[in-house]
């Protein structure tokens, strides 16, 4: 069961994925949260870099629903192949740990301009960006 190398068409397509599972469903939720008065939203996304993690992880996807249980529990839970980053790892944890310790390292999206929501691109040097699928959805 070998699985193919990396391929720049091969990423695009998992971006397309992404977009259509993930980020859409997110924005609007987000935004349907924000125009029902929500206290905030704290809009997410990551996507794993080339050849950080093994090709096991989540059979090569740099992200896919649910692959981030992976690296946020990576010291007792190793699903979809193990093979994870632990350097990726603990920048979930890090991160994911004070947002629950109610320590939110990054704004929340701002309900007045849902259009060009922020959100945190949670990589190796997370940071805030605007426009959540702005274009995509």
């Amino acid at each position: 069961n070998t699985l193919p190398p990396y391929s720049n068409w091969t990423r695009i397509l998992w971006a397309v994925q992404r977009d259509v599972i993930n980020l859409c469903p997110t924005r609007w939720l987000a935004q349907q949260l924000m125009a029902a008065n929500a206290k905030a939203t704290y809009p997410f996304l990551y996507w794993t870099p080339p050849n950080v993690s093994s090709p096991a992880f989540c059979s090569g996807s740099p992200t896919a629903h649910s692959c981030e249980l992976s690296l946020l529990w990576s010291n007792i839970h190793k699903p979809h192949g193990g093979g994870f980053s632990t350097q990726l790892a603990k920048v979930w944890q890090d991160t994911i740990g004070s947002f629950v310790r109610d320590e939110a390292s990054w704004e929340p999206a701002d309900p007045s301009d849902p259009s060009d929501m922020k959100y945190l691109n949670l990589t190796f040097v997370s940071h805030v960006e605007s426009g959540c699928g702005k274009t995509a959805c």
